[in-house]
């Protein structure tokens, strides 16, 4: 299945951007049938027009080709401009990639992305102890787990509001426990004592 050529990430959440990415150049190789695909790596206000113009020509042999073009936020006109147009002309087999956290001055180039047909992927930080509790759900809902609210408070109690950090022992819980994860797993593996 072809993947979509233009890709708007749009938030500061590290680890959900990674994901989103990750889960991007999947897609691309799979599309592609190899996992020989470049992949180039730029922060967009540091990208010139020659380097962005060859990064995003016609390939001779038709390859597939990933770019990634973070901090976007943080771009300036000319290279906002610049990727507008890139993306509103990308050649076959290149998909394009823009990491933009949603503010900063380049503002303008989320919704000319948007307004170009870009696949958007919501990485927005996760601070409120609601939307953690939402996530480690999410993270034990991938792993085939059906966690009650006892065993999440507990795990966010005992881990804390890392993202990255609840992202790991969700996966070390299940991993440690065959999936038999519940409140008092949570507090055997990550204090010591189970409750009795």
């Amino acid at each position: 299945m072809p993947v979509e050529p233009l890709h708007l990430i749009l938030g500061g959440e590290e680890l959900l951007v990674e994901r989103a990415i990750a889960e991007i150049l999947r897609a691309a190789r799979a599309s592609a049938g190899t996992d020989d695909v470049p992949v180039d790596h730029l922060r967009a206000g540091d990208v010139s027009t020659n380097e962005l113009a060859e990064l995003l020509s016609p390939s001779l042999f038709a390859d597939e080709r990933v770019v990634v073009l973070d901090a976007a936020d943080e771009a300036g006109k000319d290279a906002v401009a610049l990727i507008d147009s890139a993306a509103a002309d990308l050649p076959p087999g290149t998909v394009l990639v823009v990491v933009h956290s949603g503010g900063g001055r380049a503002k303008a180039l989320v919704g000319q992305l948007r307004e170009r047909g870009a696949q958007t992927h919501p990485c927005a930080k996760i601070a409120k102890a609601g939307e953690r509790a939402a996530f480690v759900r999410a993270e034990f809902r991938a792993l085939n787990i059906k966690a009650d609210d006892d065993t999440v408070g507990a795990l966010l109690d005992a881990v804390g509001s890392d993202i990255r950090e609840l992202a790991s022992a969700c996966s070390q819980l299940v991993a440690d426990t065959g999936g038999a994860v519940d409140a008092d797993a949570v507090r055997r593996y990550h204090s010591g004592k189970a409750e009795v």
